[in-house]
């Protein structure tokens, strides 16, 4: 009966590791299927038994029970592969999965897997890969604003400075005084007495 119970369970353990090597996103819940299979049921199965040794070896394929999902590490080792092999994917595309995928599991990555992605990255690329979490339009919006009415950094209390003064932030608001789509398109977070400032300053305010 054991022999059985080993017997399935190997079956299980190939399948997930199929799934994982797919680059499937593995979930540990009931609603999870592979192939026709009920593999999440299995995995959910699996947590509540608790077995130590068949858990660090599904960890070490690449897939955390305890997290009920897969590892920075598998993460990672698929983003490596499509920089490898996915050569007519758009910069743009990759980019975004770097960002929404491997980036955030960063402080989870060995150093070696950091390496080989700056490495892989360059000889693509022919560019450093910036570890550096881009700002969103609201991070670069709040800089803005704290940058206006920073009295050490910008006396003048303006709102385009030069670059000594505002430093990489200068570059965005540059574009949005020479883009009058751009501009209006966020103006909305601005107050009546800011937006006055703007379009004094030559901001193209509708």
């Amino acid at each position: 009966m054991n022999s059985k119970k080993t017997d399935a369970t190997q079956v299980w353990l190939a399948l997930l590791s199929e799934a994982i090597n797919s680059g499937e996103d593995v979930k540990a819940n009931h609603r999870y299927r592979f192939k026709d299979k009920n593999l999440g049921t299995f995995l959910v199965g699996l947590k509540k038994k608790n077995n130590p040794k068949l858990i660090a070896d599904i960890k070490k394929m690449g897939f955390d029970l305890n997290k009920t999902s897969r590892t920075p590490e598998n993460f990672a080792e698929k983003f490596i592969q499509k920089l490898l092999t996915e050569l007519k994917i758009k910069k743009t595309t990759i980019q975004t999965e770097f960002n929404n995928s491997v980036l955030p599991r960063k402080e989870q990555l060995s150093e070696d897997t950091i390496h080989k992605i700056n490495k892989i990255w360059k000889e693509r690329y022919n560019e450093d890969r910036s570890w550096t979490k881009a700002l969103t339009t609201i991070d670069k919006i709040l800089k803005w604003k704290e940058f206006r009415y920073d009295k050490k950094r910008n006396p003048n209390r303006k709102w385009h400075q030069g670059l000594s003064y505002m430093g990489d932030l200068y570059y965005w608001v540059y574009k949005l005084k020479n883009n009058e789509e751009k501009i209006n398109s966020i103006i909305g977070v601005f107050n009546e007495k800011e937006k006055r400032e703007l379009k004094s300053e030559g901001f193209p305010i509708r």
